[in-house]
């Protein structure tokens, strides 16, 4: 039986990870996920006018004008889809209270400071972010490395891309 979902949210923005986190939230793991869409935006195939997205075992198997509805699909319709986004420089998800003092703290790595309890993480995912760089504080000559995070609903361990991305300078 194939039933009909509309989630308010997703009538203004609606980013693939947040369809992942619904369907988490509401018992709908490891089911095929439909989003029928009026407006779909691909990053390398254009736009695509009352387009189909399908999404089976949390990943996109197939974006086009028509997709065959696989049983057991769990269907969800939307204004717009578009990717999500990265943010390659952001301050957030790191304890900054072991930084040492100094103007040069090149030493001091964010993967091993990370707070993954930061409220921030999921704000950034309610505004479609999916992925950061997240780097130590600016005012100082060098203030440590950024780590690369794949942000997620339940965070853990598994977020981490990248431990060192770069020397915040």
């Amino acid at each position: 039986m194939m039933r009909n979902r509309s989630v308010p949210l997703m009538a203004i923005l609606l980013t693939l990870c947040v369809v992942a986190l619904v369907s988490q939230e509401n018992g709908l793991e490891g089911r095929p996920i439909v989003v029928r869409a009026k407006t779909i935006y691909t990053i390398t195939n254009g736009v695509i006018e009352n387009g189909m997205i399908l999404i089976e075992q949390g990943r996109i198997k197939s974006v086009a004008k028509k997709i065959e509805i696989p049983p057991k699909a769990v269907v969800y319709t939307a204004e717009v889809v578009m990717p999500g986004m990265i943010d390659a420089h952001v301050h957030f998800a790191l304890d900054r209270s072991s930084r040492p003092a100094g103007p040069v703290t090149a030493e001091w790595k964010g993967v091993e400071h990370l707070d993954l309890e930061d409220g921030s993480i999921k704000e950034a995912l309610a505004g479609g972010v999916t992925s950061v760089i997240t780097r130590p504080g600016s005012g100082v000559i060098s203030s440590g490395q950024a780590v690369a995070l794949k942000l997620r609903r339940y965070p853990d361990e598994n977020m981490i891309l990248k431990p060192f991305v770069d020397l915040k300078m």
